[in-house]
């Protein structure tokens, strides 16, 4: 089942597209056989370790409590793949010194200025004179001279800045000289060589902050009633989409579930000022689509029930997105028809990417289409005892 969905998720994506997929142990090493067949082993990025559930749960297991499930991530072209970076939050507690250039500055923080854990290099490995003492990268005049002779490690003692910078750092006050150590200042508002900065990071495959609980206790908020199994947190989904920097990107899920991804989309869009839109699609297996997904987006698109309910806890301290919702359904026909009429498949087929305007429509083998659609599984009796 998944490999025909995944080789067609493959095609749909731009060349610098991503795909996530949540996976549990019991089938983590499977599927990443199976994605780097169909992505390539190069087009790997990252396994996210999402923390699913709070150490208070799983105390009912037998051996190890599974807190944690995966979630893969790979580039339809890595070459061509962006990521975001995140604004760092500044009043996180780790700015704790002030000195008499806060108003422009902001508060500060210090840190070494010398490590042995970055790559050695000969220009950054040099004595600092100050007030009639020396100061050596790693605190050793010794070990200084031995690096200096060839007696070093790719990794060892250097400064991070060079000489000529270091000099500007103290005629500035951006260097502390305390003990027999040498520090800068990392100032909030501005950064080494004193100009405004927005301080960002790149964003990490450790997710501890999204239980699962989250999510289930959105959904009462909204239903007022758990009406769907371990839903995801809407957070988790934000912060996934969040990692393509396009505002404007085309969001595709084809497990959709109770459509935690079209809420996801719709909160960012509106943190953000994008313009991204989704795709779900569900089989709507005991109606879920229609009673939990589609309700759900209902609800939060028009601040009211599709039976015009009004009194669920969501819209008491949310305001509706107010965006346009449209839903499709699947007409079901005889699978011979893929065997009878393949013209008719292939350029219907061509029209509805067409519809997505997915540049390499073109590009798409026809052989392949043909492969993909008779590849799925006949449904048994649809309307008749005949395969649909």
């Amino acid at each position: 089942m998944m490999n025909e969905r995944l080789k067609m998720a493959r095609q749909l994506l731009k060349e610098d597209g991503v795909i996530f997929v949540s996976i549990d142990d019991n089938e983590q090493a499977y599927l990443k056989v199976l994605m780097d067949e169909i992505f390539g082993e190069e087009n790997f990025v990252c396994n996210f370790v999402w923390q699913k559930k709070n150490e208070g749960s799983a105390e009912d297991a037998k051996y190890i409590k599974i807190l944690s499930e995966s979630i893969l991530m790979y580039a339809k072209n890595i070459e061509h793949m962006n990521t975001n970076n995140y604004s760092k939050n500044i009043d996180d507690g780790s700015y704790k010194l002030r000195d008499e250039y806060f108003e422009t500055r902001g508060m500060y923080k210090l840190k070494q200025l010398d490590f042995g854990s970055l790559t050695w290099s000969e220009g950054l490995d040099y004595p600092i004179e100050y007030n009639g003492i020396t100061y050596y990268a790693g605190g050793s005049k010794d070990n200084w001279q031995k690096r200096r002779n060839g007696q070093h490690a790719i990794k060892d003692w250097r400064w991070r800045w060079s000489n000529e910078k270091v000099q500007w750092g103290i005629e500035n006050n951006f260097v502390v000289f305390k003990g027999n150590k040498i520090y800068t200042k990392q100032y909030q508002l501005v950064d080494n060589d004193n100009k405004p900065v927005q301080r960002t990071s790149k964003f990490s495959n450790l997710l501890y902050s999204f239980h699962g609980s989250l999510g289930t206790a959105l959904q009462k908020e909204i239903f007022n009633l758990k009406v769907f199994d371990h839903p995801k947190p809407i957070e988790l989904i934000k912060y996934l989409i969040n990692i393509h920097p396009n505002p404007n990107a085309r969001v595709l899920d084809f497990f959709a579930g109770s459509g935690t991804t079209g809420h996801a989309v719709l909160d960012l869009n509106k943190e953000d000022s994008g313009n991204r839109t989704f795709t779900l699609v569900t089989n709507n297996e005991n109606n879920i689509g229609i009673d939990v997904c589609y309700e759900r987006l209902y609800r939060i698109n028009n601040g009211k029930g599709s039976k015009g309910e009004v009194d669920f806890d969501w819209i008491k301290k949310n305001e509706p997105y107010n965006q346009n919702l449209d839903v499709f359904e699947i007409n079901y026909c005889d699978t011979d028809v893929l065997a009878n009429n393949n013209e008719i498949i292939k350029k219907d087929f061509k029209n509805m990417l067409n519809d997505f305007n997915l540049s390499n429509v073109n590009k798409i083998n026809e052989q392949e289409i043909l492969l993909n659609l008779t590849a799925l599984k006949p449904i048994e009796g649809k309307d008749s005892n005949e395969s649909n």
